[in-house]
């Protein structure tokens, strides 16, 4: 594996932004309240295609750049470059422009392609550049191209043939006369290894970051540590008083020019679920107009680094090697409470198929909401995958019937951050079946009283937003979590979870 590049540090402060979230938005989003709940690679797919977006009745087009097959979006078009050496570029010459103001991302990543995206405020074409170094510090560049944004000034570009189990720098310039002018955040992202290998991997978690929060020193804190990849739980963006395509818009890009945001992600690559605020307050298809939902989830893959589209299934795994496979769930769209539905059949089904036949020591499934078995003290069960027994219960039943080993389930929504076992008293490997949940900005009093009342099934439990970093190591057959204090950058537990 190559070593991480040298990139400029990212600029304190935070970028130019539209406008802060109003009282209105943060009461609606029950930030103020701080309650329970956010409301009170290879790998296996969903289908995939170009996404159908929903037009915003006042703007032409559909806001999100269709990237093709080969991740040209315009421009001189190409990209791709082979193997060349990158000589006479000093990226930290170039200064950093106000017109990218929002943290960079890469994501999607499988061992030889990601997903970059970035946005752009004057809807001008720009350059993606992205290389890796050698151990003799020489750059290797690996896509060269110039593309165009949508509507919304959203960039995504897919790029392919990347080098596996490598890290890779990348950077969108502004050019003049082909000379570059201006520069985003320099991001970095590890490409995953290929089958076979089984090297140690550290996940970093967040989720619930809430508005209050800003700059969200749970992510500065996680973006001074050491991590492969970035994996965010929901609650991303509070948008609950966005009803239109711009509001939902605005209220993203205040959330990404804040300075946790722009640190953390430019450290590594992002894997993103979503839970109810990226469309409002406890959303289900069954309490939300369909319009608003389609321009909701519009304006988050105009945001987020994620595969897909509105239109498409947002569940999908992506492979580590053979140290983890992470399976991405959808906990919302799909979700039917009338019918006791808390994610559709099909869904259920891949997810079970694809634990069974998994090749990777560790099976991570990140989920939005936890599945935990939760103290009686906790409200909102029906907001839950308790409050949908029948479908728990099979998902459950099937890990331990099938001795799936190796389960550790990742989840965000309460304002907490704990380890537990998910079933109290566990029969065979879900004896040993861990969830490790996260908040990232809103707090949760609740939390302070799992560990100390449950302490044999929680341990650890606080109500406090954490820098979370969990590292799966199958060598050593160990998952050991660290939960790092947002404010201090103070260890305040290091937890090998027992197999």
């Amino acid at each position: 594996m190559s070593r991480r590049p040298r990139v400029p540090a990212v600029l304190p402060g935070r970028a130019p932004t539209p406008r802060r979230p109003t009282r209105r938005e943060l009461l609606r989003s029950g930030v103020v309240l701080g309650l329970a709940g956010c409301a009170s690679g290879s790998g296996s797919l969903g289908p995939k295609g170009t996404p159908a977006l929903v037009d915003d009745p006042d703007e032409e087009g559909d806001g999100l750049t269709d990237t093709g097959g080969d991740g040209d979006t315009g421009g001189d078009g190409g990209g791709d470059t082979g193997d060349d050496i990158l000589e006479d570029f000093d990226v930290e010459a170039i200064p950093e422009d106000s017109r990218f103001p929002l943290a960079v991302q890469a994501g999607a990543m499988r061992p030889e392609s990601a997903l970059f995206l970035t946005h752009v405020t004057d809807g001008a074409d720009c350059r993606l550049r992205v290389w890796w170094e050698d151990e003799d510090g020489a750059a290797h560049l690996v896509h060269d191209g110039v593309h165009s944004p949508g509507p919304g000034g959203s960039l995504r570009v897919a790029v392919e043939g990347l080098v596996p189990d490598t890290w890779h720098a990348y950077v969108f310039l502004r050019e003049e006369a082909g000379t570059p002018t201006g520069r985003s955040i320099v991001g970095q992202v590890r490409t995953p290894p290929l089958p076979g290998a089984r090297p140690p991997v550290t996940v970093a978690i967040s989720a619930c970051n809430g508005s209050l929060h800003d700059p969200w020193p749970a992510l500065s804190t996680t973006a001074a540590e050491d991590y492969d990849l970035f994996v965010h739980l929901g609650d991303m963006a509070y948008n609950d008083s966005a009803t239109t395509l711009d509001d939902y818009r605005e209220s993203w890009q205040w959330y990404l020019s804040g300075r946790g945001f722009r640190e953390a992600y430019a450290r590594a690559g992002l894997y993103a679920v979503w839970d109810d605020h990226e469309v409002t307050n406890n959303w289900t298809p069954e309490s939300v107009d369909a319009a608003r939902e389609g321009i909701a989830l519009q304006a988050f893959y105009e945001h987020v680094a994620a595969e897909g589209g509105p239109d498409e299934p947002h569940w999908r795994s992506y492979r580590w090697g053979d140290t983890l496979e992470l399976f991405l769930l959808d906990c919302r769209s799909e979700r039917a409470p009338s019918a006791g539905r808390y994610v559709s059949e099909e869904q259920l089904a891949w997810l079970m198929d694809e634990l069974a036949r998994s090749p990777c020591h560790f099976k991570v499934i990140a989920n939005s909401v936890p599945i935990t078995d939760m103290p009686w003290f906790f409200p909102s069960e029906d907001d839950r995958w308790e409050g949908f027994p029948e479908q728990r219960d099979r998902l459950l039943g099937h890990i331990r019937d099938q001795g799936i080993d190796n389960v550790v389930f990742l989840s965000g929504d309460f304002h907490v951050c704990f380890a537990a076992k998910v079933e109290t008293d566990g029969a065979g490997v879900l004896d040993r079946t861990w969830e490790i949940a996260c908040t990232g900005g809103n707090t949760n009093p609740l939390g302070e009283g799992l560990a100390r009342f449950y302490p044999d099934q929680f341990a650890y439990g606080v109500d406090a937003a954490r820098a979370v970093l969990v590292t799966f190591d199958p060598e050593d057959d160990s998952v050991v979590v660290r939960f790092i204090k947002g404010s201090s950058g103070e260890l305040d537990a290091e937890l090998r979870l027992a197999r």
